[in-house]
């Protein structure tokens, strides 16, 4: 669905924020008086703004943004080089790098080179494997797929007086930008590079096997320590259990209770069945 009616110039951020639906396009006034056009990707819950395909945010300015075509208004063309390849822009933000780019022969035959698949009509994005990080993988979706931790990841900012001068070092930003890039991205799949990186972790460390519940309650005690965000410290408190073990007498009934124990995840004994 495609908003056609032009935001007036008397109303305030919050009315146009209102008028702004999910992938429909946002036309942006530059300073040279050209148009800028976005697609709407991602709504803030609070605040008017809202996200793109690149995993920018954009506030709402009713003075410079409009939901109507500007009049003449013409889309980039595509151009297309000698070598066969046509390219359109690609958009950084805050690590976040998204291109849109095709290949094709001309004169010769060229053996294709290895693309990312573009995400599945279902929406979905998948996570490639650095080595042997499919148990971070799965933790990984495990979040994604939690739409109250997701919101939640949104809705954090970057303080640079909190947070360090240093974004790469920060495991919060670098998982919402993962989650961007899963939500926004045409991509079928997305590098969990920048996440480890933030880990510490070297070019040997993706290739051993972690514990996935340990690794759960890495990611959770930071967010929950340096966030800085009450909401997200909140959300994150949920993904825990207490595990209480006890003693008790089968003749006289009398038990005692050891002090409970907060974990991510319930341990388990399995029989071993072949």
């Amino acid at each position: 669905m495609t908003v056609t009616e032009a935001a007036a110039p008397e109303l305030t951020a919050e009315q146009l924020f209102e008028k702004i639906i999910v992938c429909d396009d946002v036309y942006i006034r530059q300073e040279d008086d050209s148009w800028l056009v976005v697609a709407c990707r991602h709504k803030h819950s609070k605040n008017p703004k809202f996200m793109v395909e690149n995993g920018s945010w954009y506030a709402v300015d009713p003075k410079t943004m409009q939901l109507e075509k500007p009049e003449g208004f013409v889309a980039p063309r595509k151009r297309a080089s000698s070598h066969g390849e046509i390219s359109s822009s690609t958009h950084h933000s805050s690590g976040v790098s998204f291109s849109n780019r095709t290949t094709y022969a001309t004169s010769r035959m060229y053996r294709p080179r290895y693309t990312t698949p573009e995400k599945p009509d279902h929406g979905f994005a998948g996570l490639k494997n650095q080595g042997a990080t499919c148990y971070l993988n799965s933790l990984l979706q495990t979040l994604y797929m939690t739409l109250e931790l997701r919101q939640a990841i949104f809705q954090w900012e970057y303080d640079l007086e909190l947070d360090g001068e240093d974004v790469s070092k920060c495991m919060t930003n670098q998982l919402q930008e993962l989650f961007a890039r899963l939500q926004a991205s045409r991509q079928g799949a997305a590098t969990t590079s920048a996440l480890t990186t933030s880990f510490g972790w070297t070019g040997s460390d993706v290739y051993q096997q972690h514990d996935v519940v340990e690794l759960a309650q890495v990611l959770f005690d930071f967010m929950k320590e340096k966030a800085h965000d009450n909401n997200l410290k909140d959300v994150v408190g949920q993904f825990r259990c207490d595990v209480i073990s006890y003693v008790e007498c089968l003749e006289h009934g009398h038990r005692r209770d050891r002090e409970p124990q907060a974990l991510v995840g319930i341990p388990l004994a399995l029989d071993d069945q072949k």
